[in-house]
């Protein structure tokens, strides 16, 4: 029997099947438009940023009714709130689209990952940490430019532990303790918002596992 070992972030034993969640993040192809295209590829990445807001609006509100006026775990949500609502990243990324003829979901991808390495040149500990938040900034408009669903486990109806390679706070929000008895990943730290949002679900959790998905999976 070969033992993993990792950093434990939210306290507790779970023993169940394991449940294998593939990593959403994807490189997103150059592509451009044509000039006639770019009054409606405007206007659908504003859709996109609208529907966005309300996600992670609705993501705060309902994280607020199932722990209490005491946690302070929606603020997460609101960060992720503040970011969307900041005038520089649509700036930005209309910028791209109008005067690159980049696609919105081209223009989205260079922006945020423009932060996530502003944020890596850092090499501080705890901001390294907050490069999953944005990384779930961008899936989240990604998903709703391409009109897709990301994976969630609203269908589980048994017990089980998730294993990932990374999780998103947003994927982490929507774990229902019922059913998702622990989790762990191959990456994180104990301040990053995955390992936060597990110990406030009191979901047992351990992060830094190297090779672990890999692992169970048998990939």
């Amino acid at each position: 029997m070969e033992i993993k070992r990792g950093i434990a972030v939210s306290q507790g034993v779970a023993v169940a099947p394991a449940f294998v969640m593939e990593s959403e993040g994807a490189r997103i192809a150059r592509k451009f438009l044509m000039p006639e295209e770019m009054p409606a590829e405007i206007e659908r990445f504003e859709k996109a940023l609208r529907k966005s807001l309300d996600e992670a609006a609705d993501l705060s509100r309902s994280l607020r009714a199932k722990l209490g006026a005491s946690y302070d775990v929606a603020d997460i949500f609101q960060m992720h709130l503040h970011i969307l609502e900041d005038p520089k990243l649509r700036e930005q990324i209309t910028n791209l689209i109008k005067n690159r003829n980049f696609t919105p979901e081209y223009a989205v991808s260079q922006v945020l990952r423009r932060y996530v390495k502003s944020l890596e040149a850092t090499g501080d500990a705890y901001i390294l940490q907050r490069v999953r938040d944005f990384d779930d900034i961008e899936q989240r408009l990604l998903r709703n430019l391409l009109g897709e669903k990301h994976e969630d486990l609203s269908s589980i109806r048994e017990p089980v532990i998730v294993v990932a390679r990374d999780l998103t706070p947003t994927q982490t929000a929507g774990f229902d303790p019922r059913h998702v008895l622990a989790l762990a990943t191959e990456a994180g730290g104990r301040t990053s918002h995955t390992a936060i949002i597990a110990r406030a679900l009191r979901i047992p959790a351990v992060v830094g596992v190297s090779g672990l998905a890999g692992a169970v999976s048998g990939g």
